[in-house]
């Protein structure tokens, strides 16, 4: 980031790292504006990767790599043992959603894709602006769980938004990938989380049945179907595709591979790809840490007007601790690596869920296996019924929030 403070190493936490986001904080008039300045998806090096990457594709050129987005980086990376050049053209994936005013963040690890899928995707998309807002789009239509919901046969007609002929071509009679490993333990959340005061919630509750009735109705092409259709509140859908914007996508890396290939072993991960890849103090790889911490020290600095984070994490120690740590360390100069396990215990204990243990590896789904400080949540009550009030408060309108508090 460049930009560091001459002040005590030593860390009171949270607290500590609040007071000196502050003071980096302060140069930017929004957030999307501070990230926007440690982005790497834009600027001229990036229009000439973009001009390089269609290139590649008309002249078959093996040599193209996604990492030359930071040069450094590549040079750093390409020796590496594992495949250093993306795999064929697929296209990175970074950030997906509005991270303003997302609430709710996805902490996957890399974009997995089949290469023949990733291939034909590459060549389907022809449009510059296209690729950059598929890589990079913060904006509110840009998360990928919104994306999949209004793919849905029927959905757009239903809550009064154009389709185009393309949109009818590309219709789904399923759910998409996100939506079911990830959004239906967020909605199961919301259904069972009981509250004294069940008028705030209602507008929530209504959207996210109105959701399970519609989907019931993708593989119904029957009579009925249109019948079906008039059950659903128009408003409660809409309110639930709205719901869904708060939802963002984060990479720990954006570079697709089938296989991210992390060494357990330490002496191993000196030269594998995926591990040196996570290490790295580059834009590139610390961009998805930054915003989380970003996030955070938002909420910590600011509480009333804004929503306190929930973060879900994939593999953390492996793909998620060496970027957040490096955060700590370049942009706020935490250097003791006590102060820094304080740090990252805190987050874990007010902000952070993990698929597994944080040392997990292989898990892709939440399902049951949804964790907190190590603890699976599913085997605490109390830990359940708190994940559950978290992820309803993270997704309550807020204008219905204060309304039935009685804000003015």
């Amino acid at each position: 980031m460049g930009e560091k403070l001459e002040e005590s190493k030593k860390s009171n936490g949270l607290k500590d790292l609040a007071n000196k986001y502050k003071k980096i904080r302060k140069k930017y008039d929004s957030l999307n504006a501070f990230i926007e300045a440690n982005n790497p998806w834009k600027g001229k090096d990036f229009d000439d990767l973009l001009d390089d990457f269609f290139a590649a594709l008309k002249n078959d050129d093996k040599e193209f790599s996604w990492l030359k987005i930071d040069n450094d980086l590549y040079e750093e990376l390409k020796d590496k043992k594992g495949k250093a050049v993306s795999i064929d053209y697929g296209i990175p994936s970074h950030v997906r959603g509005d991270i303003e005013k997302g609430t709710v963040f996805l902490c996957l690890v890399n974009p997995n894709i089949d290469v023949k899928v990733a291939m034909c995707e590459a060549c389907q998309m022809k449009n510059e602006e296209d690729i950059k807002k598929y890589i990079f789009n913060p904006g509110s239509e840009g998360g990928i769980l919104y994306k999949e919901i209004l793919e849905l046969k029927g959905m757009k007609k239903l809550i009064g938004l154009k389709e185009s002929d393309e949109d009818k071509n590309h219709e789904k009679n399923e759910i998409g990938y996100y939506t079911a490993n990830y959004f239906n333990v967020i909605l199961l959340a919301i259904n069972d989380y009981k509250n004294k005061d069940e008028k705030e919630y209602e507008d929530l509750k209504k959207a996210v049945k109105s959701f399970k009735r519609f989907t019931r109705t993708l593989k119904n092409d029957d009579e009925n179907k249109q019948k079906n259709y008039k059950n659903i509140k128009k408003e409660d859908l809409e309110n639930f595709v709205n719901i869904s914007k708060k939802i963002v996508n984060l990479e720990a890396f954006p570079f697709r591979s089938s296989t991210p290939n992390f060494a357990i072993d330490e002496d191993n991960a000196k030269d594998r790809f995926a591990n040196c890849l996570v290490k790295s103090t580059s834009n590139v790889s610390m961009l998805s840490a930054r915003i989380i911490i970003w996030k955070i020290l938002e909420y910590i600095v600011n509480p009333k007007d804004n929503v306190k984070p929930v973060f879900i994490f994939r593999r953390f120690n492996r793909a998620w601790r060496p970027s957040i740590t490096n955060v700590l360390i370049e942009d706020f100069e935490i250097e003791d690596d006590k102060d820094i396990d304080n740090i990252i215990n805190e987050l874990h204990k007010e902000y952070f869920y993990t698929l597994g243990y944080s040392d997990t590896d292989n898990l892709s789904s939440m399902d049951t296996s949804l964790y907190k400080e190590d603890v699976n949540i599913y085997n605490k009550k109390e830990k359940r019924k708190e994940f559950n009030k978290r992820i309803s408060d993270a997704l309550i309108s807020q204008k219905d929030k204060k309304e039935n508090k009685g804000y003015e």
